[in-house]
Parts: structure tokens; sequence; C-alpha cells
């Protein structure tokens, strides 16, 4: 079983151009084997806080987990931004009251961020997150 490199969908082993999303697979160069169950579920724990660890110390040459490793990385490090500038801006009177909510909302959107990055993972799809998929901490 083989899926692109590009999308994450299914292709097979023969195909020269992915059906999904059009991408060349030519030979093996497009082509990545599928995660085995174990770095799916070590992955998609990754996106639970400090359990990015997991797939990182686990699984340390693994292209798939690094991959969602770093996403949740990123999730961790924006979320706490978020709490953090959320609790200082909350201590300030009637400003706090009012502006809070737009952290709450953020706070919401990166829980969103973090259950799609767990379906990705649970899918076996090196699928990047919309506007943060772009950030690199991990090499």
């Amino acid at each position: 079983m083989a899926f692109c490199s590009q999308c994450g969908n299914q292709v097979d082993d023969k195909a020269v151009i992915c059906p999904a999303c059009g991408c060349a697979v030519n030979g093996s160069a497009g082509i990545v084997t599928a995660p085995t169950t174990n770095e799916r579920v070590a992955s998609a724990f990754g996106y639970l806080g400090i359990l990015v660890l997991i797939p990182l110390l686990a699984f340390k040459d693994s292209k798939f987990c690094r991959f969602h490793a770093n996403q949740s990385l990123v999730l961790l490090i924006i979320d706490v931004v978020i709490s953090a500038a959320g609790k200082i801006i909350g201590l300030i009177p009637y400003v706090g009251s009012v502006i809070g909510w737009v952290f709450s909302l953020a706070g919401i959107a990166v829980a969103v961020f973090g259950i799609m990055g767990i379906v990705y993972a649970a899918q076996g799809k090196e699928q990047e997150l919309p506007l943060i998929g772009q950030i690199k901490l991990l090499k």
C-alpha cells in the first residue's frame, strides 16, 4: 500500500500521477510507505499538550511522527502564549473583560486545530494544519 506524498491519498503502486491531487508520483520518488499503527497512535497522542514528546522519543527516525510532532509543538507553544496573554489582559479592569473573549475564541481555534491534527494523524495523513502548517520548528 502506498500513499501520495503531497495529499496523503492512497495511490496504486504503478501510478505515475496521483488521482486525487494530480501530483507526479514517478516511481518511488513521490510515494511514501504507510505509517504503522503505532506511529499513527503516537502522533495522535502528541497533539495532547506535553505528550508531544511521545512521537519524538518513541519514533526518532519516523518522518511521519516528526511531521506531526512539529505541528503539535507549534500548537502547544501557541496555546501557552494565548493562555498567558489572556490571563495578563484579564487582569486589566474593564479592558480585560471586553477583550477576553478574543482570547477565548483563539483558544477554541487552537483546540479545533488540535482535533484536526489528531484526525489527520489517526488517518495516516501528513496534512498541514491551516495557518500553522508552514511553521517548522523540528527538522
